[in-house]
């Protein structure tokens, strides 16, 4: 992948509609929780198991359970968190799959780029909360790492990536800096108003996988 070069051909934004590829990790996401929500209801008061053993956390890599960087990007802490994400990966996902360009990289090293940007998210979180014992779940940081390698397509020419530097990936960064402040925000007024307690947003898996995305296109 090319960086942009000077002058570059007039940019072309890409098109969001949801491609192939992006739409099966959608419904391998959604699949997955239905199963999650069946083992649940199936474990009744134990059911924190299931995020305890294959959640990221210290506590698990430090049993050896390296696996859960990887498996805990299938888990949803119930129907709200997996259909925000799926959302997001389906209005995020498209561009970035169309930039990888035929079928082996869009059904391949696409779905590769996203699981890789899960595990970076989940490492990350656990190397900044290497004391905690909680548990993080969810895609989010995968779906950010898709976030991040837009930033660095979004309005270059096909075939091309913009700087780090630019003022296209920059307006990206704000509006996920923005967004995530938002959510974070949202969910701490929600849950305090409603007397429960606080949703912890796992932000450092966000910032993880986000910064993976604009390098990891880059080599992609």
């Amino acid at each position: 992948m090319r960086e942009e070069p000077i002058p570059p051909p007039e940019p072309e934004t890409p098109r969001r509609r949801l491609q192939g590829a992006t739409l099966g990790l959608v419904g391998l996401l959604s699949a997955v929780w239905g199963v999650q929500f069946l083992a649940e209801l199936a474990l009744g008061d134990r059911a924190e198991l299931i995020y305890t053993r294959l959640g990221a956390s210290r506590a698990a890599l430090a049993a050896g359970h390296w696996e859960t960087l990887l498996t805990s990007i299938f888990l949803h802490a119930g129907l709200w968190h997996i259909a925000g994400n799926a959302i997001a990966l389906a209005s995020l996902g498209g561009p970035v799959e169309q930039a990888f360009g035929g079928r082996r990289g869009r059904w391949l090293w696409y779905p590769l780029f996203f699981l890789c940007s899960g595990i970076v998210a989940s490492a990350g979180y656990v190397l900044l909360h290497f004391n905690g014992a909680e548990p993080a779940v969810g895609a989010s940081g995968a779906i950010c790492g898709v976030w991040g390698a837009l930033a660095r397509i979004y309005s270059a020419p096909p075939g091309y990536i913009s700087r780090v530097a630019s003022r296209e990936v920059w307006r990206q960064t704000q509006a996920f800096l923005v967004s995530n402040l938002a959510v974070i925000g949202g969910l701490y007024a929600l849950t305090a108003l409603a007397g429960d307690g606080a949703v912890v947003v796992a932000w450092e898996a966000h910032a993880a996988g986000y910064l993976f995305g604009q390098i990891g296109r880059a080599h992609v």
